[in-house]
C-alpha cells in the first residue's frame, strides 16, 4: 500500500524549488523496506496543474508497469473530473502466472545444465564485487544521422536493434575489462505472453549473464552474434538469476545492459498534457548502460551510469 502525501503550493514560482527538496529528500533518505517501499506526493500547484512524484523500491515493479500504472491513474483522473466518476475496468491477469513461468524454468535440469555449460571457466570483469559508493551519470549525444544509420545497419542485416547497442555493449566491457571472453549482463523481459497481461502490475524482469568471445570481430559479425546471444537468453529468461549466482558462486554485477521501448508512452492520456520530468535511482550494478529510444522520433537517448571514483 502506498503512502500518499498532498502538498498545496500556493506560490508557483517556489514549485520546482520545492519539488527539487523532495527528491533530493528522498535520496538522501533512500526506501525503508519496513515501512514504506512505495510513496506518493502530489504537488498542488493549482486547480488543474500539479506535479506527481513518486518513490518506490524496483522490487515492487517494472518500468512498463510504472508507465502503465501513471496511464491508468492520470486517465481516471482525468475521467473523474469530467463526468464525477469512473467505471472500474477488468482486472488483468494475475501475477501468479509469471510465478508460475518463473517455478517452471527454475525445477528445468535443461535450463540449469544450459548455465553450468555457459558459464564453465568463464572470469569475471575485474571490478567485479566493488561497492558502488557514488553515483553518476553520463549521457553521450546521439544524432539524429547517427539514430538513422544504426536503424538502417539493424535492417541491413535482420536484427532487432537492441542487437546493434547490445553490441556497443559487449564492446565497451571487453575494453574496460581487457578480455576479449566477455561476461556481462542483459536485462531480461520475462511478462508472461497472455491476453491482458499487458496491464498486470508487478517486476517481470531478470538480469541474465551474457558470455561471447569477440576476438577479432568485425562491427558486423559483433551485432549478428549479439542478437544470438539475445535471443538465447530469451529462450531461458524466466531462470532466477539468484539459483544461477547459487549455482556457480559468481555474482555478475560489474555491469548492465538496458534497452528501453516503451510505446505505451505514445498513449493520449484524455485531455491532459503529461510531461515527464526529471528523476533518479540507485542500483548496487557498477556499470549500467542504457538505451532508450524516443517515441515518435528515430532518435535513442543512452545513459552510463557508474561510480566516478
Amino acid at each position: 500500500e502506498a503512502h500518499i502525501e498532498i502538498v498545496d503550493i500556493p506560490d508557483i514560482s517556489q514549485a520546482r524549488r520545492i519539488v527539487e527538496q523532495w527528491m533530493d529528500q528522498e535520496r538522501r533518505l533512500g526506501i525503508d523496506l519496513s515501512s514504506s517501499p512505495w510513496k506518493i506526493r502530489v504537488h498542488v500547484l493549482s486547480n488543474r496543474e500539479f506535479v506527481l512524484g513518486m518513490s518506490f523500491h524496483h522490487a515492487l515493479w517494472d518500468g512498463w508497469s510504472n508507465a502503465t500504472f501513471l496511464n491508468e491513474l492520470l486517465r481516471a483522473y482525468s475521467l473523474y473530473e469530467k463526468q464525477g466518476y469512473v467505471c472500474e475496468s477488468a482486472r488483468p491477469p494475475s501475477y501468479k502466472h509469471f510465478v508460475a513461468l518463473e517455478q517452471m524454468a527454475a525445477s528445468s535440469e535443461e535450463n540449469a545444465a544450459y548455465w553450468r555449460n555457459k558459464l564453465k571457466g568463464a572470469r569475471l570483469p575485474w571490478w567485479t564485487g566493488d561497492l558502488r559508493e557514488q553515483s553518476a551519470v553520463v549521457c553521450p549525444e546521439v544524432s539524429e544521422d547517427s539514430s538513422n544509420r544504426l536503424v538502417a545497419l539493424a535492417a541491413t542485416l535482420g536484427v532487432q536493434e537492441k542487437s546493434v547497442w547490445a553490441a556497443v555493449y559487449f564492446a565497451l566491457v571487453s575494453l574496460l575489462d581487457g578480455s576479449n571472453d566477455v561476461v556481462a549482463s542483459v536485462a531480461t523481459h520475462g511478462r508472461p505472453e497472455i491476453s491482458g497481461s499487458e496491464k498486470t502490475l508487478g517486476l517481470f524482469l531478470n538480469s541474465l549473464p551474457a558470455r561471447l568471445d569477440i576476438a577479432g570481430m568485425r562491427w558486423r559479425d559483433l551485432v549478428l552474434v549479439a542478437e544470438a546471444e539475445l535471443q538465447a537468453l530469451h529462450a531461458v529468461r524466466h531462470f532466477p538469476l539468484v539459483q544461477i549466482q547459487v549455482e556457480t558462486g559468481m555474482s555478475f554485477s560489474a555491469s548492465l545492459f538496458s534497452f528501453i521501448n516503451f510505446h505505451i508512452y505514445e498513449e493520449n492520456i484524455a485531455d491532459r498534457q503529461l510531461i515527464f520530468g526529471e528523476g533518479f535511482e540507485e542500483t548496487n550494478y557498477c556499470i549500467i548502460f542504457q538505451v532508450q529510444k524516443l517515441q515518435g522520433l528515430q532518435r535513442y537517448v543512452v545513459h552510463v551510469g557508474l561510480d566516478p571514483s
